[in-house]
């Protein structure tokens, strides 16, 4: 109940025809006590007028009498005085039957000299309510007089003048007659108000109400120019709402149902579906002068993994601005420098940052093509969208560094299993390589002996012997390298205080780099970067020239028909919970990075490349232990190495060692 009288209270209905009725019936009654207080006041004023009027003959009369008594010097004669008032009074009392008042004549307050037919006790009411000269409306019996007192003071007459109140009902009829036009002008000017506002206000409203509250567009057809311009306004807006509504449900569907590769692919393909354009996801490289492509839908086809140039393209303005960039008209004219706008002849162009837990810009999400005027809801659309890729970014990026980790964590276990076999064969094996190379030398110097002697051993012979020992030498002194590489792998800890001393990588790489310029094919080009203010690193300089020729090896024999080697140095310092080195404690440290241009890696092959005796050469041309003591290396200096390759393109190794 008490909701139903809100929702009445509440009503236009109720708001607007109340508050006429209100307006109509106060000012009725305004009106009806003006216009009878007008009427009123003339009435007395007229009946006023009468009064004096009559009163003033009635005087006139008496005066006049008084004259004609004191003309004929008959004004001592008491006779001659009473008749001249009977006459006056006679006159007097003719005046009054022609005017139709009623009048009484007091003599000296006492005696009544004419009184015309008044009710009993009337004479004497007047006497005690009015003053003279002056008129009176009194009740008296139940009923209404109009009364007027004067005094002619020769004769000390007091005359009262009445008149009963009925006979101006004809006054007082016309006043309620006046009054009840006017409360029906009222009232039919009021209806009509009513009607008006419920025809021209009520029932447009109505009708876009009515379809508002079942869900519906509202269609006002009437021909009043501002309602129908707010039903199209509301109907254009239920409509972009609703067209809005379906796009976020579309995107979050694919939010949930898709992770990865294929919700990129499916995020691209449906933001060109809605906006009829060509989109673009990308995620921008450490350098920030490229990004990496990860969904395309450029003219109706996917594409994905090209990396693409910032500079000079619309892109560029986004992340360096940090904020939403849009061209309407004439896109591929103000940046002539943009590929993709020119080859599509784009006129459009509207593009989002992406940003990661840092608030740093790590992708970008686009839309180009023919022209368009991008809308409020297009821009949250948009905005929604680059939120769920940042977060697909994220999630990503935490799933790789996850990967990443179990495999450092699964290659340690695996060269921890290792070990134990290794040192034992290890020691075992190099105990023989002493008995071989010990019997090798003793037969080889025994042979020399011979050779410089008489002996019946012919010289052919002998040098066939010869040959042979330094071949068993040979081979045994590989055998012993082996032994030493296993026994590297072995070993928990490599660096002793002594061995231990703080190097300059520099210097190192300077002479290095001559030592391959002639150890290495001539169709091998040897390049070196080096960072003039590189830090130093503490290790045994040995052991890490041993790591960085076993990686340079592999990189030799990936360029069998040559190519570029490059070895750059550079200083890297490590926040707190930095996304792009998670598997680095936070500190300072110098990078050696090494890249080829030869064969590349695949990525099955790629995953294995640090495990022991795993190797994808020959039997007799490799034994797969020169990356996995590579590794051993490093590990043991406190440092890390990380390999990426592509096949075709060549590979690229990171060496990262902590800094003094």
């Amino acid at each position: 109940m008490k909701e139903y009288r809100h929702s009445i209270f509440n009503s236009l209905a109720f708001r607007v025809i109340v508050p006429v009725l209100i307006i109509v019936t106060i000012t009725g009654f305004g009106l009806y006590a003006l216009v009878l207080r007008s009427v009123a006041q003339f009435a007395d004023r007229q009946i006023k007028e009468i009064f004096l009027e009559n009163s003033h003959s009635i005087y006139l009369i008496c005066d006049r009498n008084m004259n004609e008594l004191l003309r004929s010097g008959m004004a001592n004669s008491e006779k001659s005085v009473h008749i001249k008032k009977a006459l006056a009074t006679k006159e007097i009392s003719a005046f009054m039957n022609h005017t139709g008042l009623q009048c009484t004549i007091t003599e000296n307050r006492t005696r009544v000299v004419c009184q015309c037919e008044l009710p009993a006790g009337l004479p004497e009411l007047v006497q005690k309510s009015i003053k003279e000269n002056t008129l009176l409306s009194l009740e008296h019996k139940g009923k209404r007089y109009y009364a007027y007192m004067m005094k002619f003071e020769p004769w000390d007459w007091q005359i009262i003048l009445v008149k009963d109140a009925a006979q101006y009902g004809a006054l007082i009829r016309e006043v309620r007659l006046v009054y009840t036009v006017t409360g029906l002008t009222l009232l039919a000017a009021a209806l009509m108000l009513i009607y008006h506002l419920n025809s021209t206000i009520k029932r447009p409203i109505n009708a876009i109400i009515t379809p508002l509250k079942k869900g519906e567009r509202p269609a006002y057809t009437g021909n009043i120019e501002e309602f129908a311009f707010i039903s199209e306004s509301i109907g254009q807006m239920i409509a972009s709402l609703q067209e809005q509504t379906e796009r976020i449900k579309k995107i979050y569907h694919i939010a949930i149902t898709h992770r990865g590769e294929e919700f990129f692919d499916e995020i691209a393909v449906a933001v060109g579906t809605m906006f009829g354009m060509n989109s673009l996801i990308a995620k921008i490289n450490p350098n920030g002068n490229t990004a990496v492509i990860v969904a395309r839908y450029f003219n109706g086809t996917l594409e994905k993994n090209i990396t693409i140039s910032l500079k000079g393209t619309p892109c560029e303005g986004v992340c360096t601005k940090r904020q939403m960039v849009v061209v309407s008209r004439q896109a591929y004219k103000e940046f002539p420098c943009a590929p993709m706008l020119n080859n599509t002849q784009a006129e459009s162009y509207i593009g989002f940052p992406v940003f990661d837990r840092k608030g740093e810009v790590s992708g970008i999400v686009n839309a180009f093509g023919q022209h368009r005027e991008f809308s409020e809801s297009d821009i949250t659309l948009l905005q929604t969208i680059g939120q769920m890729v940042a977060a697909e970014f994220e999630f990503l990026e935490k799933e790789e560094s996850q990967q990443r980790l179990m495999k450092e964590v699964i290659q340690e276990q695996k060269l921890k299993s290792i070990n134990v076999l290794v040192g034992g064969v290890a020691h075992n094996f190099n105990n023989m390589l002493v008995g071989v190379l010990g019997y090798a030398s003793l037969m080889n110097m025994k042979l020399q002996q011979a050779r410089g002697s008489n002996t019946p051993v012919q010289g052919e012979l002998l040098d066939e012997l010869l040959r042979h020992t330094e071949s068993i030498e040979t081979a045994a002194q590989r055998a012993q390298g082996l032994a030493t590489e296993l026994g590297i792998l072995s070993r928990g800890t490599l660096l002793e205080e002594k061995t231990s001393y703080s190097l300059s990588l520099n210097a190192f790489l300077t002479k290095f780099r001559d030592l391959l310029a002639h150890t290495f094919p001539k169709t091998i080009s040897i390049v070196t970067e080096l960072a003039d203010d590189l830090a130093l690193i503490k290790g045994d300089i040995s052991q890490i020239e041993q790591a960085i020729l076993n990686i340079c090896i592999n990189s030799k024999d990936a360029m069998p028909e040559g190519g570029t080697l490059r070895i750059t140095t550079a200083n890297l310092r490590v926040a707190e919970s930095d996304s792009r080195h998670p598997y680095l404690a936070p500190g300072s440290y110098v990078t050696i990075t090494i890249t080829d241009t030869g064969t590349g890696i695949d990525e099955e092959t790629l995953s294995h490349i640090f495990e022991p005796f795993f190797t994808t050469k020959p039997v007799d041309k490799g034994t797969g232990l020169g990356l996995a003591t590579a590794y051993a290396i490093i590990k043991v200096h406190g440092g890390h190495i990380a390999v990426e390759s592509t096949p075709g393109k060549g590979t690229t190794c990171t060496i990262h060692l902590p800094a003094l």
